[in-house]
């Protein structure tokens, strides 16, 4: 019964979110493909649900279903009318398209999606059964979650507690807003909400498969999600509640949509990255270094390859009103209830603790080696990455590339450069715990690369 009212919950997101998706297509003139839609529609289910959350704290409405169905029901209603509305539209396309592709899988894309289905399975049965159970979910996410449900509301004085009584008090509140609202249906429970990360999970994968059929043939696209779904790291994020795991949906997609942008200047591809790039700031602190790495590219991007000075500033203005529109909200109350961040304190950033971190930089750079040679947690991923870096490094200059390698270029210096201010603690016992979890950031955006550049050489073995 209970797994009953969870699914039902997803379903109510989901329904909610292909509200938004509609809004969105209809404001960007832009055609969602058939998984491209479902996958989108259900992030954006769990965003809108987490702005729900934030609107009843700020109003003082009690997090209930009640008041949750109440205020979501229009969405709600819309969101299923529409998806009922297209899965006749959406069936013949996919008529035509089976037609077309005599869509015979090969041998290989069966290998692939048998492989995929496995491991899914795998993060179902190993969730399934094993209550939320990692450090930070039980002191950080689960904590709060459990709180505001208790509650039904985020108590006074909260984002201000100290780390004795809660942990990271000012942490965006994403995971812990989502977990609540699903609890407003289920109950508390600690087993059946661990079962939102394979959702989650399958979802990322789906809709990066949808965005890499964009510019790739099936057997490629197939070949990607089954190294990226595959990977030790990724995999083991998928199975605990975390919010690194949230930010690399987000991130990646965000990062995706821009790759695809820079290829075609399609601007919708440019506004829905601007989407899930504002969309993270509720995620993770870190989010806010990826949001202003992509308005600096995407500036600079305009600036150079628009047809017109106009048109430049256009995109610009509408990129940045959706990302101050999704983004404000939670930095202006996070500023207005006096909220300090708990691990970085910029008043105690002295000249001494900076020289004392950069004399033990070595430290970083051997943990730093030790993620991309072992391969107990990234197979040989890392190893694959730089490598090809090397061998197409002519072609890193070319337009298409050079964006998507100075992003990530300029976002590693920034995680560099925080690692630096980091005082609270010594430098090898925070980048020792958090360095593994910093670069599953990157994992989605380094496969993005890696998939682009390789593309002609791989051509003979994926045609479809």
């Amino acid at each position: 019964m209970l797994i009953m009212i969870f699914i039902i919950s997803l379903i109510l997101l989901f329904f909610m979110g292909a509200c938004i998706a509609a809004i969105t297509e209809k404001i960007l003139k832009y055609n969602f493909h058939f998984l491209e839609f479902l996958a989108c529609s259900f992030l954006f289910g769990i965003t809108a649900s987490v702005a729900e959350i934030f609107l009843f704290s700020i109003l003082n409405t009690a997090f209930t279903a009640k008041n949750i169905m109440l205020f979501s029901a229009l969405p709600i209603t819309v969101g299923s009318i529409i998806v009922f509305n297209k899965l006749p539209c959406l069936a013949h396309a996919l008529k035509i398209q089976n037609t077309k592709a005599k869509h015979k899988f090969k041998t290989i894309e069966l290998i692939f999606i048998c492989g995929l289905i496995i491991q899914f399975l795998w993060i179902i049965f190993f969730v399934y059964l094993i209550p939320i159970n990692s450090h930070d979910a039980i002191a950080n996410y689960a904590l709060k979650a459990k709180i505001f449900t208790l509650e039904k509301t985020v108590p006074s004085g909260f984002w201000t507690w100290p780390e004795e009584t809660v942990s990271h008090a000012d942490y965006p509140p994403f995971v812990p807003f989502l977990m609540t609202w699903i609890y407003a249906f289920t109950g508390f429970n600690d087993y059946i909400i661990t079962m939102i990360l394979p959702i989650l999970y399958a979802v990322f994968l789906v809709l990066f498969y949808s965005l890499m059929k964009k510019s790739f043939t099936r057997t490629y696209s197939l070949c990607a999600i089954f190294i990226l779904g595959t990977t030790r790291q990724l995999v083991d994020y998928a199975t605990i509640i975390h919010a690194d795991f949230f930010l690399l949906v987000f991130v990646t997609i965000g990062f995706f949509y821009f790759s695809l942008y820079v290829r075609n200047r399609q601007k919708s591809h440019l506004l829905l990255s601007a989407i899930f790039f504002s969309s993270s700031i509720w995620i993770k602190n870190e989010a806010i270094l990826f949001n202003g790495v992509f308005i600096l590219h995407a500036f600079i991007f305009e600036l150079k390859n628009s047809n017109s000075r106009r048109e430049a500033l256009t995109r610009l203005y509408e990129t940045l009103v959706i990302i101050f529109c999704l983004s404000l909200p939670w930095l202006i109350f996070k500023h207005s209830a006096g909220m300090i961040n708990s691990d970085m304190n910029l008043s105690c950033v002295t000249l001494n603790s900076v020289i004392k971190n950069l004399k033990d930089m070595p430290i970083l750079l051997d943990l730093f080696q030790q993620e991309i040679f072992g391969p107990k947690k990234w197979n040989i991923f890392w190893i694959i990455f730089f490598a090809v870096l090397i061998w197409k490094r002519k072609n890193l200059k070319k337009r298409e590339h050079i964006y998507e390698i100075h992003f990530i270029l300029l976002s590693s210096i920034g995680y560099f450069l925080a690692y630096m201010f980091m005082t609270e603690n010594n430098l090898f016992f925070y980048v020792n715990t958090t360095i593994s979890r910093f670069m599953l950031h990157f994992t989605g955006l380094a496969l993005i690369v890696l998939s682009f550049l390789i593309e002609n050489e791989t051509k003979k073995n994926f045609e479809e």
